[in-house]
């Protein structure tokens, strides 16, 4: 077998995303007997339904992690980290572990015709992890509809979970409530445990029917759970009240451990706080049903506050409905074009919010944030296609994160001594100490602290790299060292951009020692001072032959 590493095997799935969707499960079959059937040794609790499987399965994860089980999980798709996908005991697999089973899938799956799907060999994945891996219970995310989904090739499950039904996926599973209900109970098995969430009448109609022609015991979930959860929005307390029901069925587990369980869940993307000034929600309402409990929510949480939304939905979604049903409630709303090959663009969707709402602007996402996160008076709610959450994400925690550091660019003691620092140099040519040499240091020495695994933050990197030369100007003026003056005047300003007195006083010594040049790199100080001489490129300077630096301050070389 020709292993592969995570990068090649991440485009492997990718190029494979050329066979499209394949219905059926004739293709998923044929691959997994090829790999010895190992979904037929799993405990597997099977949850179909069109919102809140996240959730249900979320709660129940932790349930069953509280009653000390080894909890496998199956989600798709993955919002914020690919590998969030494959789970045990809330932990994401690692990408070694991934492209080794990508790889023993690929020797089976590239002598197929017709050749698995993504979608297919990301589910023979999680059938293999959680069998090596000697789970207890495993909990599978069904990915579109149920009969004909991939995952239902399991023989049996411990429960099949059908949370609440709506209209979503009508391409591939039906126009009518009863014809996607008929798609999602086709995962009900045998003599099996049904536990299924409120439903409409139709919907249960088609349920029950289900569950009479396989001779399966139906449980109907309480409509809400008496304990205490963790997770914020109106409709958690339903996903969470299926969760408990489910995990009642299962052996082992106590109503100590559901207790637990549901107080101490934890799922991002769920009308999810991410920041607190503005406060900042995202959730992942992008169908009809999920837009009607997100305006539950926000009436509930937020009614009586200034509503500002940045939302981007897919073009095959009920996007005029979604609008209909959200926009009356914002005073500003920004539309977004997801990164995703089935996107609405932001113009088209901004239209039709336009019908409910006047006040909307089709905009970028950078821009969307920039506007949003400068707003001090109004709630911010992302929402949407889950494929754009997860970029909003991570680029408001690096926003987020580096807002002390702007503070410093803001702050006027230090502009003021940058002004006195760059006039006392004016006639310099080389060697100048402005902000184009802070920047350069502070992204070297970012890079240097990834080389070398030190796991110290952006913001505290580039706040001591802002700061490091802020002593030359009274160099400059009495004589002074520069690195033991800018020591003194960096911790009065970090003061002042709001960094914690441990911060300050760890990154006040960085700019006192950044002139000990080490031999490697194992602190704060040192990446500030290799950074700082490999950003002078002496090696590049004209003045090279003239200049009073000694031959070991100069940098001469690229060092790899």
């Amino acid at each position: 077998m020709k292993l592969m590493n995570y990068k090649e095997a991440r485009e492997y799935i990718k190029k494979a995303s050329q066979y499209g969707i394949v219905p059926g499960l004739d293709n998923i079959s044929n691959l997994c007997d090829k790999l010895g059937n190992p979904q037929n040794e799993l405990d597997v609790i099977h949850i179909a339904g069109t919102n809140g499987k996240g959730s249900v399965g979320a709660f129940a994860e932790q349930i069953l992690i509280e009653s000390g089980k080894k909890v496998g999980r199956y989600v798709s798709p993955s919002v914020f980290d690919y590998l969030e996908q494959f789970r045990i005991n809330a932990e994401n697999m690692s990408e070694d572990r991934y492209a080794y089973y990508i790889s023993r899938i690929s020797e089976v799956a590239d002598k197929m015709t017709p050749h698995p799907t993504p979608f297919e060999m990301e589910t023979a994945v999680a059938f293999l992890y959680f069998k090596e891996e000697q789970c207890d219970v495993v909990l599978i995310e069904v990915g579109m509809g149920g009969r004909e989904d991939a995952t239902n090739i399991i023989p049996k499950s411990l429960v099949s979970v059908i949370t609440p039904i709506s209209m979503d996926h009508m391409k591939f599973l039906g126009n009518t409530l009863e014809e996607i209900a008929y798609q999602k109970s086709g995962i009900i098995k045998n003599n099996g445990l049904v536990v299924t969430a409120k439903q409409e009448n139709c919907v249960m109609n088609v349920i029950e029917n289900e569950c009479r022609e396989k001779n399966a015991r139906l449980i109907k979930a309480d409509s809400v759970t008496e304990y205490e959860i963790s997770l914020d929005g109106e409709y958690q307390r339903e996903n969470a009240a299926v969760a408990e029901e489910v995990c009642r069925h299962i052996d082992g587990v106590s109503e100590n451990d559901i207790k637990n369980g549901l107080k101490n869940t934890v799922w991002h993307g769920r009308f999810e706080k991410i920041c607190d000034k503005p406060e900042f929600i995202i959730d992942g309402a992008h169908n009809i049903d999920g837009a009607k409990r997100l305006k539950e929510s926000i009436e509930k949480y937020y009614g009586n506050r200034k509503i500002v939304y940045i939302t981007g939905v897919f073009a095959d979604k009920a996007y005029k409905q979604i609008a209909e049903i959200t926009a009356p409630l914002a005073q500003k709303i920004y539309t977004i074009t997801p990164n995703n090959p089935r996107a609405l663009s932001n113009e088209k969707y901004a239209s039709a919010i336009s019908e409910y709402n006047q006040n909307v602007e089709a905009v970028s996402l950078d821009t969307a944030l920039r506007l949003c996160l400068n707003m001090t008076d109004c709630v911010v709610i992302a929402f949407g296609s889950l494929s754009f959450l997860g970029e909003l994400k991570r680029k408001t925690d690096d926003i987020i994160s580096m807002r002390k550091c702007n503070n410093i660019l803001k702050n006027k003691n230090f502009r003021d001594i940058l002004s006195k620092i760059n006039s006392a140099e004016k006639d310099r040519i080389y060697c100048n100490h402005g902000i184009d040499h802070l920047l350069d240091v502070a992204r070297s020495a970012y890079i240097l602290n990834l080389e070398n695994g030190l796991n110290i933050s952006k913001e505290i990197i580039y706040g001591t790299a802002l700061l490091h030369d802020i002593g030359r100007y009274e160099q400059y003026k009495n004589g002074t060292n520069h690195h033991k003056a800018g020591g003194e005047i960096a911790k009065k300003i970090l003061c002042e951009c709001g960094f914690a007195s441990d911060e300050i006083e760890y990154m006040v010594e960085a700019v006192k020692t950044h002139r000990d040049i080490p031999e490697k790199a194992e602190t704060l100080g040192d990446i500030i001072a290799i950074a700082d001489k490999r950003t002078r490129l002496c090696m590049m300077c004209n003045a090279i032959d003239t200049c009073k630096w000694s031959a070991n301050e100069k940098n001469t070389d690229i060092v790899l």
